[in-house]
């Protein structure tokens, strides 16, 4: 019996680190899309993912401990974390929303054409 146990906490123990391993990534793709230019969905998209992967580890751990209410603590962080996530999803929806500046045909030709001739005028005073 007692080898029984030992091969079952081995295998939780096992399935806890190879949850554990996915978290690193997602953190390292989080913070890479908190570098300009910003976009709040593949934020909030990655924070979601962050997110479910934390849920994972702790959906495990807790199959694996069999601790009741000792880790209660750790559902209040994730329901606060849960918040932050639906903030991102509301800046994500509002900038998705958010229509984007007109833009008339030729504007960017005209834009272009300015921009030589002041780099132009700027060359002729040297």
């Amino acid at each position: 019996m007692k080898n029984a146990i030992e091969v079952k906490s081995k295998e939780k123990l096992g399935e806890i680190i190879t949850v554990a391993r996915r978290i690193s990534p997602r953190v390292d793709d989080l913070v890479r899309t908190m570098y300009p230019p910003l976009d709040a969905k593949l934020i909030e998209a990655r924070a979601t993912a962050l997110l479910l992967s934390v849920n994972h580890l702790v959906l495990v751990a807790k199959s694996a401990c069999h601790v009741r209410g000792a880790l209660d603590w750790v559902d209040e962080c994730l329901g606060v974390v849960d918040g932050h996530v639906e903030t991102l999803r509301a800046a994500a929806m509002a900038e998705e929303l958010e229509p984007s500046p007109p833009s008339t045909p030729g504007s960017e030709r005209a834009m272009l054409g300015s921009q030589r001739a002041s780099n132009r005028s700027d060359t002729e005073h040297l």
